[in-house]
């Protein structure tokens, strides 16, 4: 089986997963915020991402990026598609506070140090039921080690690369046109 046939399900299958999470999951509290989904990374497939939870949840969606300047660029670029119910934040408190209990967050950072430093700082602010899923390309070794982390904590995480690139993730993910007779 080629790596095309399975990560680009697999990226599908990560967003898909977060969002059934969240809603299997719904207690009947109000505690928490708004957004059903955190986004971590708005760099080109993260805002990308963002744009697509908002536009096909019709639910606020939150993003968190520490850069200032790709925060304001999210909140722009969901006005110009229609106003799309997006909020950004460059603060990971303030984001988690964001969204809906039990959380669900995705993260689109580079992977190593990126991926360190954003779960080192959610493991502090997220609580037993969340969920993180790491969405960069990342070698399994650390995914497990990060895993075992959440895990002492109660959190879910899952290692879920995607592929597509900017249109990938805002339209879904969609494989190049493969050879008419692939090999089997």
């Amino acid at each position: 089986m080629s790596l095309l046939k399975v990560a680009v399900p697999a990226a599908a299958a990560a967003v898909a997963a977060a969002v059934w999470w969240r809603h299997w999951r719904r207690s009947g509290s109000k505690l928490g915020g708004d957004a059903a989904v955190g986004v971590i990374g708005l760099g080109v497939m993260g805002a990308q991402l963002l744009m697509n939870l908002a536009e096909k949840l019709e639910t606020p969606i939150a993003g968190l990026d520490m850069d200032d300047g790709k925060a304001k660029a999210a909140i722009e670029l969901a006005q110009s598609e229609g106003g799309l119910p997006v909020c950004t934040f460059t603060h990971t408190a303030a984001f988690v506070a964001a969204l809906r209990k039990p959380r669900v967050v995705l993260l689109l950072v580079p992977a190593g140090r990126a991926v360190d430093g954003a779960c080192a700082a959610l493991s502090e602010l997220l609580e037993r039921g969340d969920l993180v899923v790491d969405m960069g390309n990342e070698h399994f070794e650390l995914t497990e080690a990060r895993q075992a982390a959440f895990h002492r904590k109660g959190v879910h995480f899952m290692g879920c690369g995607t592929s597509g690139g900017e249109k990938g993730a805002r339209y879904g993910p969609c494989p190049p046109n493969p050879h008419p007779n692939p090999p089997p």
